[in-house]
């Protein structure tokens, strides 16, 4: 396959296969509804684009000679004699502003200038510049630090490191070296090679034995390293010393961008401790960052920010943007031929050397030019294909092959002719929705009603849903006040937050009815939604011709439908009935699966001929690292399926004669098993996880795990036994069709001896043992069940005798059947593998069969088995066609994400890097300038939060020399996704915001002065404990306590003075205290409730539990056991100190929220539990990491059993309760879960609200001890949290008067918040196992010992204090339901304003005595990050706008709009109120504050 990459074509197909999976997956057992399935889906608009984005060139200007002979640069350059800085280097002319800024002016600068514009020269030349003068005056011998460049990430410290050693390795008056968790104490040369592929340089700096004793010129660390620099006196001593300070001059920040909200208040106080402990004045900051702000007043927006992140000042002058180079056009054009330019791309295949001076034909060619003018008029840079074909008048293939082949040109700067970016945006379906009879019509829309045209009449909508495997139809919903209420898979909530779960109804046909199970069947009015027991009165006025038949077959005190009705099908870990919504999880691999395919195979790029051999290569990026994970596993998952059912097919297409006969299946499995090891022999593939997917691939064939996705289904093969037995009065033929539809029955029960894995057995849904018996027994599936039994009476008539004979010789067949003491189960090494060529289908159920006697159906047992053409030849079929005509590539999945341990980080980053993994799967983190190689192609599996995420994602992609990029966007089912969708350009090339900053958030303010206390204690002590169990220590800490409260040390005094923002300085809460003229902070450092009392008996708590199960396991002689319990008692206690103050939130986490828990193995303690790092925001932790609550994690599901106990402390401990009227919370603490309800009074109603229910805060954190590997069965969730207002503070209110509306807007930044969980579990007292649903009779402790400890009901929760909005218009409302849709509407519209994401910002409302609302805004962060304190009075009326905009633009529930959809104000974060939602609510509000905004 050639190189070439068409995008047009590559987006058809890809639409294409999506378009299919659509109508395949969404298929209905009646046939009307189908065809107006696929023709809602044909005409619907799921995508947009190709989109073209042709970045400006940057202007070039001096070269670093030239700046040498200008004496702005040191002469010493011209001996530096590096490829990477040549002194005849042309620098942009951005660059040289900078220099000049830095440099000449000696300023603070921020260098903002796009992806691949050369940031790095632009802080690295003044660095080596001022080093180089210092050569030059004699002072380069002393020893310290001059510049310290900061990264987020250690991937982007490694890759300046190899950077800095190709610079310098000829030039050792210049040292460096890092500092981060990869630096080693000592030297090693031979582990540093192994680690970085060369040898370390003499010059360079690379053990913290070398830092401490001889500090780099230039330093390189992250800023959670910087930290350790700070507090430990053994980093400090040299690196901050005071002989040292005045040499520091520079303080770089790449990334800049990413220190926005909570990360960036703790990156500010670093700074400020930094700072402070140099205390020079020459020190200059130096930003950088690819997107950072944009628009009119960008600037003085980026310099303020830099401002406050860095202490110093920053002017608008200083802010450095790109340069562009303006296009010369020549005098003379010429026609330049098509030819010319495919000639250019075939060369480039073929590895063929490009001609340097091809560029001045393109020059020349009017076809060049005619592009470049019509970008030049555009708004932005960015422009679709069909618009740019019409303005220029090229055709599409043809501007394709100029764009593709002026993206390998290069002028004689190096630049690239067209550095081009395609960009397309995929979406998804709402849902799709069905009418029942008379109408039976198909919609796209969500509506509560549909009007049929035809009829002239409106019907009730619902939501379709279908069984899996036959498509007969279901209605989910729960009947109210004699109305059938249809709610889709998210309802897990009555309106009142108590809970509940869906009915499900099967649409019947009359002949259906069954009177013997009369009391399941009811008539439904398809009007009106009226429904009744089947039989009795009429309970509406619409008439006969309304009434459908119904069967109730799932009651709301069922969990979930594990079996369908109709066909008889099972799916007992999800059930066997689906909404039909198209979930972001399996359309995203459907995408990413076509993008993977429509990938040309790679040649070698040749601007990089050492490149490892190239494969196929894109990044998956997801939101949240939950999405990521997932999506791992979920698309290397379903790819492996969709592979090997390809090469079974190809296995039989091989050999078309021999399977028409027949061959033994190890004939057959062999032979399969020799194509998968051909596709892999020359890829570092795991052979054990190998030899499980052959096996497991074969095994769900043979039990029909993939029902109607099976080759057997589709009619491709059969497996069969070649029975010899003549039943009586059947046929040879019948009597072996007979037999082997038995044997179907007995496979399709798992009843296979194979040798796959329990886990695996999970997946397949096989909980028998792979064990069948005749008529039932103890942990076996039944045969002989009445289904079956009426089959074989149909066949063989009713005799006894007759049927319990030929199931006896059935099983005696001992070729076929292996017995065991529980039962019989399937010898496959001695069936029959045989090619088909159609298949017999039920027209009534859809079941296939490979055989039909007499034309009755095995499953419904009547006369309606047809033949049908097999499925695997129909083109519509997407499962078919990708099995026929999908390319054998192999994929190799990884996750990459937060969750991960950074060493196992870095090595999934090295094997991408070096072609030996496919896949990505990535959250956030390789947002930034990480190296990944040669890349051409990005998925994003949802849209980004702000254009600036977006450009970065889309930056990873294009950093191919000779090709350009190709970015995929699947927009989701979110008001966000489909706000971008309806304007791509919005995010392709829309406004950056620049990032916000909270510098007054005390909770992370605190951890600052801890972690500064700490430092001046050791430094006092002159060392720092090696180990944390250490510092848990009695005595210890009985010498810290004296040192903190008897110790006058004015040093500290006045260091805290100085970092600590001046409005906190006398801060005093109910959980923090600052109050540094008291010392308020050292009681909540090492008081009774103090943060480090309380890691300390944490500590302590968790190495006794350990000697307890040790002992336990000891005494009962399972010593392997005991051996595990004294590994983990040794990994405790040699965990540095560090770790230990981190891990415990008494010192700063970061890039991890200021209030957090962890979920940890039993067996560990600290936050890395070998390749898992798994810490969340105590508001998420309580919902994902609760008992029962899976995730997934480096390929491994992980499921929560206890609440973590500490021994001497309890859990808070709460009775809540909810003001009916205004929805705010009331708390009380209480010791002791089974006290009495408390009562309170609500300030805003004077109404008596009863605290009846208990909450407890985890804050200690959560154990698992069950861990699997991960299969695309989704991890089992939570039914989420719910947030309540608490109040506490007065905020600050500003009255306003808007043209006909009055009201006030206010802002308060300390106020208090719960979040609790919806759903209630059952915590053991001691022990703290949970658990929901049944209260089990036994339960066991984290570390498998039997406890006997009460279990008390409770929901887990959280109180924090955060930055909070409060909109009060004067208007009467009175109605919850439209309160909450006006709330919403204003929350999504706040979140594209400001150009956050929809996660970071939260909301409740409280309808007020008077019947007017207020509507309240917070930051999720736990002390704010400042995004709802950025509303005013004056934007009001913007905002108001907006979120009319966003309901108004939505055509979900009609005219009417009598319903609401993730189009507009449906979000993951509000699913407790999807049934409320009503945007015809919010927009009859909305518009009428605007219209009197608008009044004078």
């Amino acid at each position: 396959m050639a190189s070439y990459f068409n995008p047009i074509e590559s987006v058809e197909r890809i639409e294409s296969a999506y378009r299919r999976y659509i109508k395949t997956t969404f298929h209905t057992s009646i046939d009307s509804y189908n065809d107006q399935i696929s023709k809602a889906v044909d005409d619907y608009e799921f995508v947009k684009g190709p989109f073209l984005q042709i970045s400006k060139r940057y202007a070039k200007a001096s070269t670093i000679n030239q700046l040498v002979d200008l004496n702005i640069l040191s002469d010493q350059f011209r001996k530096l004699d590096s490829k990477s800085l040549s002194i005849n280097m042309r620098l942009y002319q951005h660059q040289c502003n900078a220099l000049d800024n830095i440099i000449s002016r000696n300023r603070n600068t921020v260098v903002s200038t796009g992806t691949g514009s050369g940031k790095t020269e632009s802080f690295l030349i003044p660095i080596i510049n001022h080093l180089m003068r210092e050569i030059e005056n004699g002072t380069i011998e002393r020893p310290g630090v001059r510049a310290m460049i900061i990264y987020p990430m250690n991937a982007l410290v490694n890759d300046q490191i190899d950077r800095m050693a190709k610079l310098f390795e000829n030039y050792p008056s210049i040292s460096f070296g890092f500092f981060t968790g990869e630096t080693r104490e000592l030297k090693d040369s031979e582990d540093f090679e192994n680690r970085f592929n060369r040898s370390p340089l003499e010059n360079e700096v690379y053990t913290r034995e070398q830092l401490r004793s001889s500090p780099p010129h230039t330093l390189i660390t992250n800023y959670a390293m910087l930290e350790h620099i700070l507090i430990l006196p053994e980093n400090s001593v040299e690196i901050f010393s005071p002989s040292n300070r005045e040499r520091w001059k520079y303080i770089v920040l790449d990334e800049v961008h990413t220190y926005g909200g909570a990360k960036g208040s703790e990156v500010s106080m670093l700074l400020k401790r930094v700072l402070t402990t140099i205390n020079s004045d020459k020190i200059k900051f130096i930003l950088t960052s690819a997107t950072l702000g944009s628009g009119p007043d960008a600037d003085m927006e980026v310099a303020n920010f830099a401002s406050n992140l860095t202490s110093q000042l920053f002017e608008k002058s200083d802010v450095i943007r790109a340069v562009t180079k303006p296009y010369t056009r020549p005098t003379n054009l010429i026609d330049v031929p098509l030819e010319f330019y495919t000639n250019i791309i075939s060369d480039c295949e073929n590895e063929r050397q490009i001609p340097d001076d091809v560029w001045k034909t393109v020059n020349s060619d009017s076809k060049y030019w005619t592009i470049v003018e019509t970008f030049e008029t555009c708004k932005r840079d960015v422009i679709s294909l069909e618009e740019l074909s019409s303005q220029t008048k090229i055709g599409i293939p043809d501007l394709i092959a100029v764009v593709n082949a002026c993206a390998i040109i290069k002028d004689t700067d190096g630049n690239k002719m067209f550095d081009a970016r395609y960009h397309t945006f995929i979406r998804t379906l709402d849902g799709i929705y069905f009418t029942l009879s008379p109408s039976n019509k198909i919609s796209l829309k969500k509506a509560k009603t549909y009007h049929d045209e035809k009829l002239d009449d409106d019907f009730a909508q619902f939501i379709l849903s279908t069984c899996y495997n036959c498509n007969s139809i279901y209605i989910p919903g729960i009947i109210k006040e004699n109305r059938l209420l249809n709610l889709d898979s998210s309802y897990v909530y009555d309106e009142d937050g108590s809970g509940g779960s869906r009915e499900l109804y099967l649409l019947c046909q009359e002949d259906e009815f069954n009177p013997e199970q009369k009391d399941l069947f009811f008539t439904l009015c398809s009007k009106c939604r009226a429904i009744r027991s089947h039989g009795t009165e009429p309970i509406c006025n619409c008439g006969n011709n309304y009434e459908n038949l119904l069967m109730i077959v799932k009651p709301p005190s069922k969990e979930k439908l594990c079996m369908c009705h109709r066909c008889g099908q099972r799916n007992n870990k999800f059930g066997i009935v689906r909404d039909f919504y198209l979930g972001s999880e399996a359309a995203s691999a459907v995408i990413a699966t076509s993008l993977y395919n429509s990938i040309p195979r790679p040649v070698r790029d040749i601007a990089y001929p050492e490149s490892p051999d190239p494969v196929k290569q894109f990044l998956l990026f997801s939101d949240s690292r939950k999405s990521a994970s997932y999506a791992a596993v979920n698309l290397e998952d379903t790819y492996e399926n969709l592979l090997m059912h390809r090469l079974i097919k190809d296995v039989i297409d091989d050999d078309p004669e021999s399977f028409s006969e027949g061959i033994r299946f190890e004939q057959f499995r062999k032979r399969f098993e020799e194509k998968v090891r051909n596709l892999t022999k020359d890829l570092d593939v795991d052979q054990d996880g190998l030899e499980d997917l052959m096996n497991m691939s074969l095994i769900k064939e043979l039990a029909g795990s993939n029902s109607n996705k099976s080759l057997e289904y589709m009619g491709l093969l059969s497996f069969e036994f070649p029975f010899k037995n003549n039943i009586p009065g059947l046929s040879p033929e019948n009597s072996y069709c007979l037999l082997n539809t038995m044997l179907k029955s007995v496979r399709e029960k798992g009843a296979i001896k194979h040798p796959i894995t329990s886990s695996d057995r999970n997946y397949l849904f096989i909980h028998n043992g792979g064990v069948i018996s005749k008529i039932g027994g103890q942990n076996t599936s039944v045969f002989l069940t009445t289904r079956m039994k009426k089959y074989l009476s149909n066949i063989l008539g009713t005799d006894e005798n007759i049927l319990s004979q030929v199931v006896d010789d059935f099983f005696r067949e001992k070729n076929c059947f292996i017995k065991n003491a529980k039962g019989y189960s399937v010898d496959i090494k001695n069936l029959i593998v045989r090619s088909q060529n159609s298949i017999y289908e039920c027209s009534r159920c859809k079941k296939h069969f490979p055989y039909s006697i007499n034309n009755i159906c095995p499953n419904c047992n009547t006369n309606t088995l047809i033949v049908i053409e097999s499925p695997i030849m129909k083109s519509t079929d997407h499962y078919a066609s990708l099995y026929r005509d999908m390319p054998l590539d192999w994929m190799e999945v990884h996750e990459h994400t937060a969750q991960l341990d950074r060493k196992l980080l870095s090595k999934y980053q090295n094997e991408f890097k070096n072609q030996k993994v496919n896949v990505l799967s990535c959250s956030t983190t390789f947002e930034m300038g990480i190296d990944i190689g040669t890349l051409s192609y990005v998925l994003l599996r949802n849209v980004p939060p702000t254009p600036s995420n977006y450009a970065q994602r889309a930056g990873r992609a294009g950093r191919s020399k000779s090709s350009s990029a190709f970015i995929i966007t699947f927009c989701k089912n979110s008001s966000h996704d489909h706000h971008y969708f309806d304007s791509p350009l919005d995010m392709i090339a829309g406004d950056i915001a620049t990032p916000r900053i909270n510098a007054s958030n005390p909770k992370i303010v605190i951890r600052h002065i801890f972690a500064s206390a700490i430092g001046f204690f050791w430094k006092n002590m002159q060392q720092s404990p090696d180990r944390f169990h250490n510092m848990t220590e009695k005595e210890y800490l009985e010498l810290f306590e004296e040192y903190l409260i008897h110790t006058d040390d004015d040093n500290l005094r006045k260091y805290l003075e100085d970092i600590v923002p001046p409005e906190l300085r006398d801060y005093s809460s109910e959980n923090i205290s600052i109050d540094l003229e008291n010392k308020g902070w050292v009681k909540s450092l090492i008081g009774t409730d103090g943060r480090l009392t309380a890691c300390a008996a944490e500590f302590v708590t968790d190495i006794s539990n350990l000697e307890i199960g040790k002992e336990e396991h000891k005494e009962r002689d399972e010593l392997k056991i005991a051996e595990r319990y004294q590994r983990s008692i040794e990994n405790m206690r040699s965990m540095d100190v560090l770790s230990g103050l981190s891990k415990g939130n008494v010192i700063p986490r970061y890039g991890f929220p200021v209030d957090t828990a962890s979920l940890q193995s039993a067996f560990s303690y600290g936050f890395t539990d070998g390749d898992f790092s798994l810490q969340r925001d105590m508001s998420m932790a309580i919902s994902e990491y609760a008992p029962g609550c899976q995730i997934v994690a480096n390929g491994m599901l992980i499921t929560s059993t206890h609440l973590k106990i500490v021994q001497g402390r309890d859990r808070p401990l709460y009775k809540i309760g909810r003001c009916p009227q205004c929805n705010t919370a009331f708390l009380e603490r209480i010791a002791d879960p089974s006290e009495d309800a408390k009562q309170s009074i609500c300030p805003n109603c004077n109404i008596c609200v009863s605290l009846n229910s208990n909450m407890a805060i985890p804050e200690f954190g959560f154990v698992y001890n069950i861990t699997e590997k991960a299969t695309v069965n989704k991890p089992r969730r939570s039914r989420g949290t719910n947030v309540y207002y608490k109040g506490g503070s007065s905020p600050n209110i500003e009255p306003f008067v808007i043209g006909g509306v009055s009201g006030t807007l206010g802002i308060n930044t300390d106020d208090e918040l719960i979040v609790e969980t919806n759903d209630q579990y059952y915590i053991c007292d001691s022990c703290g196992f949970g658990c929901t649903g049944k209260i089990p009779k036994t339960h066991k402790s984290a570390f498998k010992t039997d406890c006997k400890g009460r279990l008390s009901p409770m929901k887990l929760g959280h109180v924090f204090r955060t930055d909070v909005a409060i909109i009060h218009f004067n208007k009467t409302m009175n109605d919850r339901n439209q309160a909450i849709s006006v709330l919403y509407s204003i929350i999504e519209a706040l979140c594209i304003d400001i150009q956050v994401e929809r996660s970071e910002i939260s909301g409740c409302v409280r309808i007020l005595e008077d019947g007017t609302v207020d509507y309240i805004l917070f930051d999720n962060t736990p002390g704010g990050s400042g995004y709802v304190k950025a509303i005013n009075v004056e934007m009001l009326p913007h905002l108001i706008e907006d979120a009319l905009k966003i309901v108004s633009s939505c055509d979900c529930g009609g005219n009417q709009g009598d319903s609401s959809c993730y189009r507009c104000i449906q979000s993951y974060y509000n699913q407790q109120y999807h049934d409320i939602l009503s945007r015809g609510l919010a927009m009859k509000t909305l518009r009428e504050i605007r219209e009197l905004m608008e009044y004078r």
